[in-house]
């Protein structure tokens, strides 16, 4: 029982580790958004005329700033000192970083598209976590 306490304390503190870092994942989301939006752009501007060379090259040089930046904000994510995992609108684990697998000792490949509540928080500290 003393292993599944420290574990759902585990787990709970990675939770709230996550709150604080969730800012990043989303935007990180964001930028995978705006990516495939740019990509789209890029396409679009290639069947176009030689007239819309400008706007290329410009989506060209925001998807090279955006890809950077994904990249920077993923290091950050995966190297951070911290748990740091996501999740989406049903509540299943579509990120989680080095730091969380060492903490909880489930690796990503355990958690990914799991849902967390139900699968990696105990019964007794479930209410308290769905409601943050």
């Amino acid at each position: 029982k003393t292993s599944r306490t420290v574990r759902a304390v585990s787990v709970a503190t990675v939770f709230v580790f996550a709150l604080v870092l969730f800012t990043i994942v989303l935007n990180y989301q964001k930028l995978r958004l705006s990516e495939t939006m740019i990509t789209k752009l890029e396409v679009e501007s290639q069947q176009t005329d030689a007239e819309n060379i400008t706007d290329r090259k410009k989506a060209e040089g925001e998807l090279s700033e955006m890809n950077r930046v994904a990249q920077d904000l993923r290091l950050l994510f995966d190297t951070a000192n911290a748990p740091c995992f996501g999740i989406d609108k049903e509540g299943k684990v579509n990120e989680w970083n080095k730091k969380s697998a060492e903490l909880v000792g489930y690796t990503s490949d355990e958690v990914m598209g799991r849902n967390l509540v139900q699968n990696f928080i105990p019964p007794e500290f479930q209410g308290a976590v769905k409601e943050v």
